[in-house]
Formats: structure tokens, sequence, C-alpha cells
């Protein structure tokens, strides 16, 4: 494909976004004007935090509580709504929620890696002093994409086959359940503003968080029309400007102000692209063995990654592609980098290891780490 023909096509929906703009349409969201839309701490937390807490400004009560408790299917965990307390940061867990007798422990991961024995304290934090039942302590690993914590963050637990207790040997420590924005979160958010539309502030509040949660779970909303429209027309598009990046300066120039945009909404489109070839590509490798699991992936610069959840570890794999992402050939199977995480390694943070996931490389890897038990 010739520049020309490219750039054509780009000027043609720069043209439908201009008119947008005139009658009004805007993309602004004042969260992200002020903050990262992957701000654990201060955005994601902060906001989950004020809805959840029954004595928040929203003055609705125990209503955003009572909703997310439904929406992550633990209705009923507590008794009376009204006597929970929220927290924020308390003994460094992100969110501890209480009625004096049953307690909720929210660990907020979006970029953010694992800390060593972090879940293991914050449940000896909640049992200091108490004599509390493993059913009446809820952790909640809240996340974009992941399942299960590390076993760095674990310490001494692992969570058992069905993945809803944390266990110390064979004896249940506390209740355990995965969440994820684009799940249960952005339902509970739908179904908040739903209840409270004819409130203009709060509607237009949580429509605000809601288009963050959107983007940060990889489908951003967009009042205009986007740019990924370009890269759906066809392969060549997508090749074209994958090629593009590789001399980014060049690229900026020749496209101009809306670069950024543009790679961000080529990410998505490869991103969808890629996940259809990792299901295919490990498919017979996930029906072969049950104890390995597909974990996070996503596009990283040139790169593309993926995770193999194996037990309590995850496996990171990156892959580079070889040709155009147009190409039958897209990436390179032969010899994928393993990045040993923290957590299991011996060499060291950072250490790499080529492996070909299609033969017993991979785990004699594993076998050679003691894991392969």
């Amino acid at each position: 494909m010739e520049f020309k023909k490219f750039k054509s096509e780009l000027e043609e929906i720069k043209e439908t976004r201009k008119k947008e703009i005139l009658v009004g349409a805007t993309d602004y969201n004042l969260l992200t004007s002020v903050l990262s839309p992957h701000d654990e701490v201060r955005l994601h937390s902060g906001i989950l935090h004020s809805l959840l807490n029954p004595d928040g400004k929203h003055y609705r009560g125990i209503l955003f509580l009572e909703l997310f408790l439904k929406s992550i299917e633990k209705d009923g965990f507590f008794k009376d709504l009204s006597e929970v307390t929220v927290d924020k940061e308390k003994n460094d867990m992100d969110i501890y929620l209480t009625d004096g007798e049953k307690h909720i422990i929210i660990e907020n991961k979006i970029n953010a890696g694992d800390q060593e024995k972090q879940i293991e304290r914050y449940i000896d934090h909640v049992k200091e002093k108490k004599d509390i039942q493993p059913e009446d302590i809820l952790v909640i690993y809240l996340s974009v994409n992941r399942k299960i914590p590390t076993s760095y963050s674990l310490g001494k637990l692992q969570l058992n086959e069905s993945l809803d207790f944390l266990m110390s040997g064979d004896n249940k420590v506390a209740a355990y359940k995965a969440v994820h924005y684009k799940k249960e979160i952005l339902k509970w958010l739908e179904q908040c503003i739903e209840i409270i539309s004819n409130n203009t502030i709060l509607n237009v509040s949580l429509q605000q968080y809601k288009h963050v949660v959107e983007e940060i779970s990889g489908c951003p909303y967009s009042n205009l029309t986007p740019y990924n429209e370009l890269f759906e027309k066809g392969f060549e598009y997508i090749d074209y400007f994958c090629q593009c990046l590789k001399d980014e300066n060049k690229c900026k120039s020749e496209i101009g102000h809306d670069y950024n945009m543009l790679k961000k909404d080529y990410k998505r489109v490869a991103n969808a692209k890629f996940k259809c070839f990792l299901e295919k590509f490990c498919q017979n490798l996930l029906a072969e063995d049950k104890t390995l699991s597909l974990g996070e992936f996503g596009i990283f610069e040139d790169q593309m990654y993926f995770s193999l959840d194996y037990k309590e570890i995850s496996f990171r794999i990156y892959l580079k592609p070889k040709k155009s992402i147009s190409s039958d050939d897209f990436f390179n199977l032969k010899s994928l980098a393993l990045v040993p995480t923290k957590d299991w390694s011996k060499e060291g943070q950072g250490a790499y290891k080529s492996v070909d996931l299609r033969n017993k490389d991979f785990r004699q890897y594993l076998n050679d780490k003691g894991l392969d038990q």
C-alpha cells in the first residue's frame, strides 16, 4: 500500500470527526484529564471506596454496595449493610470492608505487580486478636484479566482446585473471589447508572468512570468516529501502519497530531487479532495439559506477549513478528522468549530462556526448576 492511499483514507475519517465535533461531540473526561486511566490508588481505589461507602457523599446509603455484592454473587455476605464500614489503605489493604463480624479485603491490581506475602499479611492483619472463621473473610482479587495472585503474594498460602478458598496446607484460611473490571465492575456500574439515571450529577460521574473502566479493559468509549475504522477495512491497512511503526519519528511527521490516537486504535485492533491467534495457537497445548491456562496478553511496543498460568505461577512469554501482520507466518513460533518472574526464578529477574512450546522444552524447563511436580 502507498502512503498516499493510507493518508487519503485517514483524511476521510478526520473530516468526519471534525463535523462531529462541530455539532458538540466530545471525548473529554474530567477523571483522565488529571489522572492516568491506569492509576490504581488515586483513581480506581479512590472511586470504588467512595461508591461502596454507605456514608459516602453520594447520599444513596447502601445502594451501590448492595449492587456491587450482587454483581460478584456475594449478596448476603453481610447481615446488615448499614453496619458496614469501608476503609481505603487501612494496614495497606487497598479497600477493606467490615461489619465487625465479617470482612472483605479488596486487592486492586491494574498494572502493578504483586508484593511479597501481600495477601498473607492482609489476612493476618484481619485475624489479629480475633477468632474468625475462614468463611467470614473474603479476599477479592480485582484486576483487568488476572485469575489468581502469584505465589510471591500468597506467601505460605495456596488456592484450592476450585479457586474459591485460600488454604494453608489442608486448612481453609479465607474465601477467595477473582473479580474483573471488564466483567463484574462494568456490569455493576451499568446497574448503578440505570437506577440513578434521573440524578444528573451522579449519572454523569458514573458514566465518566465507566468510560475509564472501558478504556483499561481494552474497549475505550468515544463519541467520535474511531480511527480503528481505518484498520477494519482490511489487513493491508494494519500491515502498513505496522511497518510505519518501525520508524516512529517519520510516522509521526507524516501522520501529524493524530498519530497517538491512531496508534492506540491500531493496538486495539491488533490485540483482537492477536487474541484470535492465541486461542488457536494454545488450543492443543491447553487441551493436553490441564495445569496450564491462558492468562493476560497484549501488545507492548513491537512485541506481543501472553502469560501461561501454571498452578500459582504466571509465565510471561514474548512473541516478536517475523514478518508483517498480514502474513500467515506473523509470529516466530520456533523460539519464544520466556521471562522468568522473580518469585520463582533462581536466575534473577529479567533472565531469558528460549523455548519451543510445540515440543517438550517448556515442560523440561519447568522440571529443571523443580516446578513440574
